[in-house]
């Protein structure tokens, strides 16, 4: 997930959570843990990472929307590579082993070009 607040916002929303009460169940999470989402959230920290990254997501995905594999890239300053797998669900293992062979290349090249 790009934002863990902006994904459960929209999971309550989409369970008829009205909105004033998602803030205020978002806003005592931050207070329980400590830290504000868009502190945290991979979106916004994916930028300071130096390395390259790999992201897979399942085109099929019913509780991540690709979009936010998609914005993840697009933060990442170039350093991401984003691999849809069409078929692929949220945790569907199976699908995803179509993906190795862009894995293995992802690593070669990460590995040639250190």
């Amino acid at each position: 997930m790009a934002n863990p607040a902006t994904l459960m916002r929209a999971s309550m929303h989409a369970r008829g959570v009205p909105a004033p009460v998602i803030t205020v169940v978002l806003r005592e999470i931050e207070r329980v843990i400590g830290m504000r989402f868009d502190t945290f959230a991979p979106v916004a920290t994916i930028g300071s990472i130096r390395a390259p990254v790999l992201l897979v997501h399942g085109g099929r995905d019913a509780v991540v929307p690709s979009s936010d594999a998609e914005l993840l890239e697009c933060a990442s300053e170039g350093r991401a590579r984003l691999v849809i797998v069409p078929e692929a669900e949220h945790a569907s293992m199976d699908a995803c082993l179509t993906a190795a062979p862009a894995v293995a290349d992802f690593l070669e090249n990460a590995v040639r070009d250190r």
